[in-house]
């Protein structure tokens, strides 16, 4: 699990001692680990978090996890945050790595930003072939051309002091200039792509995004760029603790347990009512009536599970001498505390079970569909030993599975496994044709030699 960024400041402090500093120097830092949901700030996890991805989570990062993006319709998508005016005198920096997986189809690419401005972007020179710049309010300054090669990490850094401004790619100086921003608040803000007419979208991965509304020094930007290409982050653990209300009453349970977690841990906890009483609801660092409740380890967090004395409507009640339980408005079998609107504490024996699902895989056909290489799915593979998408040995152990949800994943792999055997098929069928071509070039040449022997 990938934890926040510390930075190697040159007068030698610890890693531990920066990561301590870092909420007062840096706004926003997002790891993209997440598989779904939105991408959490990690600096602070109750400030501008995003309001929507549409970028395709739980790809294989610079570190951890990272956010693949379509190249056409694919972003994340911030709602207004008004502490983002940008104007002549604001220091700002912005770091991210990038990976192409292919050239986008725009000329034009928004890395962060709005798309009116402000806006740190790519600009198409040629295929492969990109500078890097910043843009606002119809003004704008670039780097040259700078060669770009597919399927490899970049790291990226605009560094604006005032007017001036300084790009870096992979921890050296890609070249400076001057601007004339005025002042600007951008009414949302994008990542990898936006909404325009013509949509500025990424084509490959993005990871590691962070913003400063401070100038780094060059020594500060390469050990960024360090950090990705071997460092390992120091480690953070965030304090949970769960109380039932009242004590004597109900309790909770953690998966895992323990009550302390690496960040970005995600924690199951599960309220049990005693007998007699009922679950209400969640209080304290989380407000919601989800029951059991995932929580992600961003921060140090107390959570309340609530409980009430049932009615005699919602009391337990076992029929006919079966363990059959009701209790707020869940049924158990083998269970007096069910979680779920039918709970079973055993096996379950049918001759046929319907799942309905509106999910389907099929977008795997669609011709915009990123679809891994086998050398990135072998690296994926080797790394994590399990396929992208799905649920390593642990989690199917901690948390089971979800049928419809499995179901529509395993018809996914199906359906890229299909796409690479067409692949393959279109090769073999290529070499095939090739070696006829040879084969009547041998002929044709033999023919001629016999001609010329007699």
């Amino acid at each position: 699990m990938k934890n926040f960024i510390c930075l190697i400041f040159a007068l030698g402090l610890f890693l531990s001692s920066v990561y301590s500093q870092f909420p007062a120097s840096c706004e926003e830092y997002y790891k993209f680990d997440e598989t779904s949901g939105q991408a959490v700030n990690s600096v602070n996890s109750s400030v501008n978090n995003s309001s929507s991805v549409t970028a395709t989570q739980g790809s294989s990062g610079i570190i951890g996890n990272c956010y693949t993006f379509n190249g056409t319709t694919q972003y994340v998508y911030f709602a207004d945050h008004t502490n983002w005016t940008i104007n002549a005198t604001d220091n700002l920096s912005i770091s991210m790595w990038i990976n192409f997986s292919a050239d986008p189809t725009s000329n034009l690419v928004t890395l962060w930003g709005h798309q009116d401005g402000p806006q740190f972007n790519l600009g198409k020179i040629s295929s492969a072939n990109y500078n890097i710049g910043w843009w606002t309010n119809g003004t704008g300054v670039t780097t040259s051309s700078l060669a770009f090669s597919t399927n490899t990490w970049y790291h990226i850094v605009l560094v604006k002091s005032g007017s001036s401004i300084t790009f870096y790619r992979n921890g050296v100086s890609a070249g400076s200039s001057t601007t004339s921003d005025i002042t600007i608040n951008p009414s949302c803000a994008y990542i990898g792509g936006d909404t325009y007419s013509t949509p500025q979208v990424f084509n490959g991965r993005i990871d590691e995004v962070g913003i400063w509304k401070r100038t780094l020094t060059s020594t500060e930007v390469a050990a960024l760029y360090n950090s990705g290409s071997g460092l390992t982050y120091s480690a953070t653990n965030y304090a949970l603790s769960a109380i039932a209300s009242p004590t004597s009453e109900g309790s909770v349970t953690l998966s895992p347990s323990g009550g302390s977690y690496t960040s970005g841990t995600n924690v199951t906890a599960t309220a049990i009512p005693g007998n007699g009483y009922s679950f209400t609801g969640w209080s304290g660092s989380v407000t919601d009536t989800t029951n059991p409740l995932t929580i992600i380890m961003n921060s140090n967090k107390t959570i309340t599970a609530n409980f009430s004395q049932a009615s005699v409507a919602d009391s337990n009640w076992h029929t006919n001498g079966l363990n059959i339980y009701y209790s707020t408005g869940n049924v158990g079998i083998g269970t007096s505390n069910p979680t779920q609107p039918l709970t079973v504490n055993g096996k379950i024996l049918a001759t046929e079970v319907e799942v309905v699902s509106s999910i389907s895989a099929d977008y795997v056909f669609e011709s915009s569909y990123p679809l891994m290489t086998l050398p990135d799915l072998e690296e994926y593979i080797n790394q994590f030993k399990h396929l992208p998408c799905i649920p390593s040995a642990e989690e199917f152990r901690e948390k089971g599975q979800n049928l419809g949800k499995m179901d529509d994943i395993l018809l996914m792999k199906i359906e890229e496994l299909t796409l690479y055997l067409l692949k393959q098929e279109e090769t073999y069928n290529k070499l095939i044709k090739q070696q006829e071509e040879l084969k009547a070039q041998v002929e044709k040449l033999d023919n001629k030699k016999s001609s010329v022997s007699k």
